[in-house]
């Protein structure tokens, strides 16, 4: 496998004027707590405005990282450390579809905006997007597949060039992070493209879905960013209302309000509808500049160097919201969300640089769309093989909320993976205690940018501060007081020897994966774990 690098010396002299920019502080003092607040000190200014994707702050930002990537030691994983990123916002307005269901031989009347909407692409956006699809249907329960939790909505149907109909969300499972990814929209889709599904009809049971999301594309809503380039094919999308389906299912022989019930329970009957329809949807959009911040750290390991460790912390943040009011706070400063995490993995991949001599190579990634939806990790995740390596684990951080003690740790994830042994290992080396989950009804495994790695079936972990005692209500004191909040900023009494104790403790856990000769594997019974398609 090729491995792909850029000139260092290169990039420093491209980006050199950012440090000069920021020489109000020192980010290379001697002391890391005083670097980190640094750090923090320049990201979180009011000159970056909130670091929003696609907007001059967060350029400042990058040309602040990759100055620091370039004086670390720290090699290009492309050029000038930017990875770019395919986002594309679409024009709500622009969203159209069409679609015919002809049922038992008779066509079933369809209204758009109250019987059918049509979505737009969560993936594969250019900037003008179509997709079609037609053939029969088949009725699929709730599209989910688990075998760990005896679940395969695809047993006993071959939807091959069919079209899918679907019902939202998950029946009752207790471990809640395990529910929320089995419930989200992306994953039905990706079972449903892994078995040849060339569309989807899907099925809301409060029937409601409908109406919202006419309000939003007949809004002046300046529309979502989504992402250019991922699933293999385009996949054409509608809402289907309830009194359609119901007349789908009962023409097969089916009675709906057993079908519903059943969905519930986990014990849907999957089967083919006597039903073929014809689906096409269409957008436009316009593209958005972005890209992630990517530095690598070669592994020294002729077997295993080939293989990377990802260090990622999203750059971005929510921007500005001005409201023409000069007494209030426009920019949303973001920085605890995430400048603080950014500079973690800064001083941690500079560290990891420094020392060296690691088996399996690091690579260090400041990503942007995170708080559009994961996308900058979404598009990293599944293209570190372009970069010339082979992803075997992600650490990510996100929001360390360092405004109260730093008694316990948290790796969200931990108890899915092999990753659990080495985070207690350098927990333990910097006295912290490995705390479990405290909140998992907040499923804050899968809502932040490790998510997307998880995905593409490699085991992660998400760092957070820990909540053990008085600092839970800390934290949810900081969650409804300054998240997303103007107030996230460099105001905050912010514990910068904290912040250097997550630092060291992310180094430890990196270099222990980086160092282990058997790669990270997911435990037994993992619903997260990839599967080969069944049914």
């Amino acid at each position: 496998m090729t491995n792909l690098s850029f000139p260092r010396a290169a990039a420093a002299l491209l980006l050199s004027a950012s440090i000069a920019a920021c020489a109000t502080v020192n980010p290379y003092g001697e002391d890391l707590s005083t670097r980190l607040q640094n750090h923090v000190t320049v990201l979180a200014s009011d000159e970056f405005e909130g670091r929003d994707t696609g907007e001059p702050g967060f350029d400042k930002a990058a040309e602040y990282v990759s100055t620091f990537y370039a004086a670390s030691d720290i090699d290009p994983a492309a050029p000038g450390y930017r990875q770019p990123v395919p986002l594309h916002r679409v024009n709500p307005s622009s969203i159209e579809g069409e679609l015919t269901i002809v049922s038992k031989g008779s066509e079933i009347d369809l209204i758009e905006g109250e019987t059918v909407a049509f979505y737009p692409p969560s993936d594969g956006m250019g900037e003008e997007y179509s997709a079609a699809a037609s053939g029969g249907i088949v009725f699929v329960g709730d599209g989910i597949v688990a075998p760990e939790l005896g679940l395969n909505a695809y047993e006993g149907v071959d939807v091959e060039g069919k079209i899918v109909m679907m019902f939202q969300g998950a029946p009752q499972i207790d471990d809640n992070p395990s529910s929320v990814h089995l419930r989200r929209f992306d994953t039905k889709r990706m079972e449903a493209e892994k078995r040849g599904a060339v569309g989807i009809l899907y099925l809301d049971a409060t029937d409601r879905a409908i109406a919202r999301f006419a309000r939003f594309t007949n809004s002046d809503s300046p529309g979502q960013i989504t992402l250019g380039a991922g699933f293999d094919t385009p996949m054409p999308v509608a809402l289907l209302g309830l009194e359609a389906a119901a007349k789908l299912i009962e023409d097969a022989g089916y009675d709906f309000d057993s079908v519903v019930e059943k969905v519930k329970a986990g014990e849907a009957e999957s089967f083919e509808l006597d039903a073929t329809a014809m689906l096409q949807t269409s957008a436009s959009s316009e593209p958005v500049n972005a890209y992630n911040v990517v530095g690598v750290i070669p592994g020294t390991d002729p077997d295993l160097r080939d293989e990377a460790v990802v260090l990622t912390a999203h750059l971005d943040h929510v921007g500005m919201c001005p409201d023409d009011d000069p007494e209030t706070d426009d920019i949303y400063n973001g920085a605890l969300d995430n400048a603080t995490g950014t500079a973690i993995i800064m001083e941690a991949a500079a560290r990891i640089a420094k020392e060296g001599g690691n088996a399996r190579t690091v690579i260090v990634a400041a990503l942007t769309g995170e708080e559009k939806g994961l996308l900058g990790a979404a598009h990293l995740a599944r293209n570190v093989e372009e970069l010339g390596y082979t992803p075997v684990a992600n650490v990510n951080i996100d929001m360390p909320v360092l405004v109260y003690p730093l008694d316990s740790i948290i790796a969200f994830g931990m108890e899915y993976s092999s990753l659990e042994q080495p985070f207690k290992a350098a927990a333990d080396e910097v006295d912290l205690f490995a705390s479990p989950d405290p909140v998992p009804q907040m499923s804050l495994f899968v809502r932040s940018d490790h998510y997307r790695f998880v995905q593409q079936g490699i085991p992660s972990l998400f760092l957070f501060s820990g909540m053990e005692g008085e600092n839970l209500q800390n934290f949810q004191t900081f969650m409804s007081t300054h998240y997303h909040k103007p107030s996230d900023d460099l105001n905050l009494p912010i514990n910068w020897q904290d912040a250097a104790k997550f630092s060291d403790l992310t180094f430890g856990l990196v270099t222990r994966i980086a160092n282990d000769p058997v790669r990270p594997t997911w435990n037994e019974g993992v619903v997260f774990a990839p599967d080969e398609p069944q049914g």
